[in-house]
């Protein structure tokens, strides 16, 4: 039985009986009209493999039909019928895009020649489609499976449970999914692991398969097993499923067991290998990739805030793997750690702001600083050798290849940070002010220092000026010296009473040995850090400035620790 359609639109009897007999002996379907207008409402209709056009009596409506057929793209090929005496009107047919000719009075051969062509390009054209969809879903499963194990092998159970069922409703085209498993309960129960699209409260958190049969029944669902090596460890609960899915779903229902089977095995080993109150391991950069274009998407859903860090570890691998140990008992279930090459982690801080990663940096320097100590290493341990850099979504960047690119960046600046080439970090305050006062044009790169020299009123100019950035980044945090008249405190406070969420810390550090005439201030904002510091002489001050974190964040230590908070 052929699939091909034909139309014919001629008021001919004796051509429309021959192309409807040779069609019809073929098995095509046939539609017949006689006049060009009822053709055109043929074509807005139904589609047809062929139309065969009759120019010999009407020839200037049968072109019209021509032109009005191949501007909607209706059909896959046009023949037109003309008469011998008629002949040049062909040349105006093909023109317009007919894509053949037969001269009546027709033969039958030269019809069925033309049909049998005809029904060969259509039956090429769908096995073509059919082959095609067929390497899509093989394309796809490949995907799917890539997808799948990627996430049972690096992804927290949780995360990894959430994803199958995603993969699961893309798949089956269902409106919602309840994820059940019974190899985390005791015999007969079902935990609930996920729900999408559908209301939780509609699926009992724990249950008994009947119970959740009766569920998925009120809900007019289907309930799948998801059968392993093992037998039923779960099942599937799928709302309003599109149809002619069946054999897709099982495969999926298959492979999801499987995953589900092995994140249980993964889960099992963890909790006999793993240190309690520690998170591992790292991950591959494929996996952070992914986990972390998810969680942008997230996060621009919902107008969160990412955090993106680069480290860069000095030292070879065994300074790495103290690193990778150092950090990894320090993140959150959400964090993920991953290796960016030989000498490089990246670290993705999901539901983090700028201030937040800038914190979460601060605990890894001083885990791999002299805390090291203090967790039974030996006393004569030196601190590990690393920068990081850090971006944030939104102010950084709205793709992970930017935030990424900025934040290996900024790690490299912080690796020529002035905290560490003049080796300020076990400096007094009125030390590190000297050190800087003493190298004021440090190239740093970005975070270089840059001299001021000022009178108190361009002072305050300046400084009022980093404190509005900072406020327009929301949730800035200030520490500053305390100094009587028009001083850095001044402009600091100003800054609090124009922002409620603003936290200003002020500290008087003037009776610290060789701080009397000492000011500074540390700006830390959602989107950069900002450090200005130097001595007040004669109504002048002579300081630097530096856009520099690493130096902000030592600076902000000495003050806490060489003056107690008089106001803020």
């Amino acid at each position: 039985m052929s699939d091909v359609t034909v139309l014919i639109v001629s008021a001919d009897r004796e051509s429309v009986q021959l192309l409807t007999a040779v069609a019809q002996d073929g098995g095509d379907t046939v539609d017949i009209v006689e006049t060009a207008e009822l053709g055109i409402t043929a074509i807005a209709k139904k589609t047809h493999d062929i139309a065969f056009i009759d120019l010999t009596s009407e020839p200037q409506n049968g072109l019209a039909l021509i032109a009005h057929a191949q501007g909607g793209g209706a059909h896959g090929s046009i023949c037109v019928l003309v008469s011998e005496i008629e002949i040049e009107v062909v040349t105006q047919a093909l023109s317009l895009g007919a894509s053949g000719f037969l001269v009546t009075p027709l033969t039958g051969d030269a019809v069925e020649r033309l049909l049998l062509d005809v029904r060969a390009k259509v039956h090429l054209h769908k096995d073509r489609v059919r082959f095609q969809e067929e390497l899509d879903r093989a394309r796809r499963r490949v995907e799917l499976v890539d997808r799948l194990v990627r996430l049972a092998i690096g992804a927290g159970q949780s995360e990894a449970v959430r994803a199958i069922a995603e993969v699961l409703k893309e798949v089956s085209g269902a409106r919602g999914i309840a994820l059940y498993a019974t190899f985390m309960a005791a015999r007969g129960e079902c935990i609930r692991l996920a729900v999408i699209g559908t209301e939780g409260d509609d699926y009992p958190s724990v249950c008994g398969s009947e119970e959740l049969a009766e569920a998925a029944s009120r809900s007019n669902a289907s309930m799948l097993p998801l059968e392993a090596g093992r037998g039923t460890i779960g099942f599937a609960i799928l709302e309003g499923r599109a149809s002619g899915r069946d054999e897709e779903v099982r495969k999926t229902c298959e492979l999801v067991a499987a995953v589900l089977s092995f994140v249980d095995g993964q889960r099992a080993v963890s909790s006999r290998d793993t240190a309690p109150g520690t998170k591992g391991p790292v991950q591959t950069l494929a996996y952070f990739e992914d986990v972390a274009r998810r969680e942008t998407k997230k996060s621009q859903r919902h107008g969160r805030r990412l955090s993106v860090g680069v480290l860069e570890v000095s030292g070879g691998k065994d300074a790495r793997k103290l690193v990778e140990a150092a950090v990894l008992p320090l993140l959150r279930e959400t964090d993920v750690l991953a290796g960016l090459d030989e000498d490089r982690l990246c670290l993705l801080l999901p539901e983090t702001s700028g201030l937040g990663a800038h914190a979460c940096r601060h605990r890894i320097s001083a885990r791999l600083g002299g805390e090291r100590r203090g967790r039974g290493e030996p006393a004569d341990s030196p601190p590990i050798d690393f920068s990081m850099g850090v971006a944030t979504y939104p102010h950084d960047g709205a793709s992970i290849e930017r935030l990424l690119r900025l934040a290996r960046a900024r790690a490299e600046d912080d690796a020529r940070s002035s905290a560490r080439v003049l080796s300020l970090a076990q400096k007094t305050l009125s030390q590190i002010v000297d050190g800087l006062l003493a190298r004021p044009m440090l190239d740093a790169g970005t975070r270089s220092l840059f001299p001021l020299d000022l009178a108190p009123p361009a002072l305050m100019s300046v400084v009022l000026a980093a404190c509005g950035d900072a406020a327009r980044g929301g949730s800035a945090h200030v520490s500053v010296t305390l100094q009587p008249g028009l001083g850095l405190a001044a402009a600091a406070r100003q800054l609090a009473a124009g922002d409620k969420n603003a936290r200003v810390d002020v500290f008087d550090v003037r009776e610290r040995e060789g701080c009397r005439d000492v000011e500074a201030i540390v700006i830390m904002a959602e989107h950069a850090a900002w450090v200005c510091c130097g001595r007040v002489d004669k109504e002048r001050f002579s300081g630097v400035h530096a856009a520099d974190p690493l130096l902000a964040d030592v600076i902000r230590k000495r003050l806490q620790e060489e003056g107690g908070v008089r106001a803020g």
